[in-house]
């Protein structure tokens, strides 16, 4: 398999995946889709259903950077992970509101239309747009989130747990100022 030659989707239901795989199919595309599971997994129907689509890989969510990072196509409903493929370069459509919707930067889906929105994805790339709306997002869109679970808008947060990865604790600089808070500007949780 080549590196980006598979299309990751944020998997609530098998509607999307099955979606998804109709519309690689239909592109001509040899892409292979994987599902990535939410936190706790699918119901048991729900799961049985999934397992019996061919050429289709299945991913626990802990995988779910990994994933986002090498696909070639991220198709989700608004899957905060999705930011991490926008950072990647990867085409991203959303089928949900998501901070990062912005025309020129990820295409907004819907299940009906996915094959178009796909190409749409894939054809309309703007790096300079999605530099300047990525980087606006990370700086003022949201700077308080958890360094233990640190969603997509927190670079402080972001930071943080990159260090932790790559085993950053012998530094000479200062350590990030950082405070827990809510998870998007407009939470009604405050900040201790």
């Amino acid at each position: 398999d080549g590196i980006r030659d598979h299309c990751v989707t944020g998997v609530q239901t098998c509607a999307l995946p099955i979606s998804v795989q109709t519309a690689a199919r239909a592109l001509g595309a040899e892409w292979h889709v994987v599902a990535v599971l939410p936190r706790g997994g699918l119901r048991p129907r729900e799961m049985a259903r999934l397992r019996r689509l061919r050429n289709l890989r299945i991913e626990c969510s802990d995988a779910a950077l990994e994933t986002v990072v090498a696909a070639g196509a991220i198709a989700t409903i608004n899957d905060r992970h999705a930011f991490t493929g926008l950072l990647a370069g990867t085409p991203v459509v959303h089928l949900g509101s998501a901070a990062y919707g912005v025309p020129g930067v990820a295409v907004r889906g819907q299940l009906a239309s996915l094959e178009s929105d796909l190409r749409s994805a894939l054809a309309s790339q703007q790096p300079e747009l999605q530099r300047r709306c990525l980087t606006w997002l990370l700086r003022h869109g949201h700077v308080w989130c958890s360094p233990e679970a640190p969603d997509h808008n927190g670079i402080a947060g972001l930071v943080l747990e990159l260090e932790r990865r790559i085993g950053d604790r012998g530094s000479q600089r200062a350590r990030l100022h950082y405070r827990a808070g809510p998870a998007w500007p407009l939470a009604t949780e405050t900040s201790p």
